[in-house]
């Protein structure tokens, strides 16, 4: 997603050095709240107060839709307020009131890049906080969560470092987090004990032992983390899933995020999302309520999918896109999976969003492997048939483009030997050239024939990697 060209002084690029002193943090905080849009009014105090980290810059972390999900989720309880935090500045000042983190009962991290480790124990030294949870203080340091997308792949990393951990989708779980520090009424052995006993939450060794609460047998220093599932929401008809802060500082600038689907439908060996989160997608209405819903705060959309153009629907959410006048960008997108009418709507979207422009609206296409043998190793050689290596433009291609892909195909194989028919894109003079596809098993995709494919299907002949190949008349004068 790229960012939209302005001329206007609120789309200006952010200083990337960060203030040091508490007047300058809170003027830099104060200023960055005053260009964002949709901002909610947090106002202190409230019966569980959480500061929402997240271990990265202001520009990377409002980009994130999770983090802004939990944001929202936890403001949206009567009994929870959460300010929000980031790797930027000192001292670190909440960006809503610029207070303190000693204000907050708890300190949440959304981490979402394995990266962003080292961030976190920065922030923790940066603050004063005991960086080993085995370590802290169990009345006058914080108790730190963790949750996000990286837990759910490897949570060891972050294990001795946190006293709570959320593995999976954790927009439900902060409901129940918050119900139990509220019905433990500051007894913080009681919350961990009560937390303990919710699906997909995890106390880990170092919280068990500073509140006594460790297993009976094994201390902190030999108790080994068992495997946990993460914790999914099976329809996500139940929450929300979009943005509802927008601010032209970030990496995704004026652009309303909007979640169509979770998980991936493809099963790819060098990416978690295919194999240990179930694919869920939301339907057409209630991807169009929450279109709706944020369509106040900008008329920029991006839709986040790990393969947004595999939801079912998604030629009838770029219509109703279209239809409202919106510019939408996609988050990924894998090039079998690209109909007509999301081409129409990129086309008809205006410039792209986010800073990189090179990019488009496309996002990231998935890049195909460099050979056959190596897309099969990595199942990156997919198709919905069920054949790792596509055999016909109908494999490839679905609905209309299937149909033109096809046509074209066969069009280009009922070429004469000696000549052209209607359709051909080889002039009759031309001799056929070696077959760029190479390919043994005899097959071309055709899609996008080259020069030579044309006449080389005509001849049903298809030049082998150890066949040289013909040379045509003029080569042979310019030889000669």
């Amino acid at each position: 997603m790229n960012r939209p060209h302005s001329s206007g002084k609120r789309h200006s690029r952010r200083t990337s050095q960060a203030p040091i002193g508490r007047r300058a943090v809170a003027l830099h905080w104060r200023r960055s709240v005053a260009r964002e849009i949709g901002t909610p009014k947090i106002i202190p105090p409230a019966d569980c107060q959480i500061a929402l980290v997240y271990p990265n810059t202001y520009t990377v972390g409002m980009s994130s839709l999770g983090y802004q999900m939990v944001y929202r989720g936890i403001n949206d309880q009567p009994l929870a307020l959460a300010e929000r935090f980031f790797c930027e500045g000192r001292p670190a000042l909440s960006v809503e009131n610029q207070r303190p983190l000693d204000q907050f009962d708890l300190v949440a991290f959304s981490i979402s890049y394995e990266l962003d480790y080292l961030n976190v124990v920065r922030f923790l030294l940066d603050n004063h906080i005991s960086v080993v949870a085995a370590e802290r203080d169990p009345e006058a340091e914080p108790i730190v969560l963790a949750g996000g997308i990286c837990l759910s792949v490897n949570r060891l990393p972050i294990y001795d470092l946190a006293d709570i951990l959320v593995v999976g989708d954790g927009e439900l779980r902060m409901e129940r987090i918050i119900e139990a520090w509220t019905n433990a009424a500051g007894n913080r052995a009681r919350f961990v004990e009560a937390v303990a006993t919710i699906e997909g939450v995890e106390v880990t060794a170092g919280a068990l032992g500073r509140f006594g609460l460790e297993p009976a047998g094994q201390t902190p220093d030999t108790l080994r983390p068992p495997p946990i599932e993460p914790h999914v929401v099976q329809t996500l008809n139940s929450t929300d899933a979009f943005a509802t802060i927008v601010t032209p500082d970030s990496e995704l600038a004026d652009c309303c995020l909007v979640e169509i689907a979770r998980g991936c439908p493809y099963r790819c060996r060098f990416c978690f999302m295919g194999h240990c989160v179930p694919h869920r997608v939301r339907p057409f209405a209630a991807v169009r309520e929450m279109i709706e819903r944020g369509r106040h705060l900008t008329q920029r959309l991006g839709l986040i999918a790990a393969a947004v153009g595999s939801h079912p629907e998604i030629d009838r959410i770029c219509e109703f896109c279209r239809s409202e006048g919106l510019a939408v960008s996609f988050s990924s997108l894998r090039v079998e999976d690209v109909t007509p009418v999301m081409l129409d709507l990129l086309a008809a979207g205006g410039p792209a969003i986010g800073h990189n422009r090179t990019r488009g609206g496309f996002g990231a296409p998935a890049p195909p492997a460099g050979q056959e043998p190596l897309g099969r190793t990595s199942d990156r050689i997919h198709c919905r048939s069920g054949r790792t290596w596509p055999e016909r433009p109908e494999d490839v291609f679905h609905g209309r483009s299937a149909r033109r892909a096809a046509r074209r195909h066969r069009s280009d194989r009922t070429v004469g030997r000696g000549g052209t028919a209607s359709g051909s894109r080889l002039p009759a003079t031309t001799a056929p050239t070696r077959c760029t596809a190479g390919r043994a098993r005899g097959q071309c995709l055709g899609l996008r024939p080259q020069t030579g494919h044309a006449a080389c299907r005509a001849r049903n002949t298809h030049a082998g990697a150890d066949q040289e190949p013909p040379q045509t008349a003029g080569r042979l004068a310019s030889a000669n």
